[in-house]
């Protein structure tokens, strides 16, 4: 029984010794990506697109669920969006918004490795649980706040109130998107 007891107890010792230099580790770790992790979510913060093409667009939003404005045409852009999409892309098809009625016909085409294609075809009130609006790794945000003004220079910009929380939260190290970068990461 002394040896069972013993034995049962080296182990528990060896266990929380392995548990402090992982919470060390990860400890070590956030603490030499703080700064790099803090400068990641202030860009994450807004997005921006440029573009060329056959396009007139004019529209505003507060969310995706409550717009004004109307477009049609293709661009190709230049986009740093929501979610960590940079490069560049194709977009194409018209979109019209008056308050919560909306009629989308959209479709980008991922040129890059790093930007999301989608297809949107929707007639009325977008939702916000929709895979286009998927909070990790979603396409597009439903919550951003921003416009457009599009011709034949097409450019769009969006804040994203979502990941302001996320960067204000990081300085208390909490990351509320999961998008910082740990040591595991590198």
């Amino acid at each position: 029984m002394k040896k069972i007891i013993f034995i049962y107890v080296c182990v528990m010792m060896l266990g929380s010794v392995g548990f402090e230099a992982k919470a060390a580790d990860d400890i070590g770790g956030k603490l030499a990506l703080y700064l790099p992790n803090r400068m990641l979510d202030a860009l994450d913060t807004f997005s921006v697109s440029v573009g060329l093409g056959p396009v007139a667009r004019i529209q505003v939003h507060m969310t995706r669920g409550f717009a004004f404005g109307a477009g049609a045409g293709a661009e190709v852009m230049v986009t740093k969006g929501i979610n960590r999409q940079y490069g560049f892309c194709r977009q194409f098809g018209y979109d019209t918004s008056f308050a919560m009625f909306n009629r989308i016909n959209l479709t980008r085409d991922g040129q890059s490795r790093l930007v999301i294609p989608f297809v949107i075809d929707e007639n009325g009130f977008p939702l916000p649980n929709e895979r286009l609006y998927e909070f990790y790794n979603g396409a597009r945000d439903y919550w951003s706040i921003g416009g457009a003004l599009s011709l034949g220079v097409a450019t769009s910009v969006a804040i994203h109130p979502i990941e302001l929380a996320d960067f204000a939260l990081g300085f208390f190290f909490i990351d509320l998107k999961n998008d910082d970068i740990v040591g595991e990461d590198l």
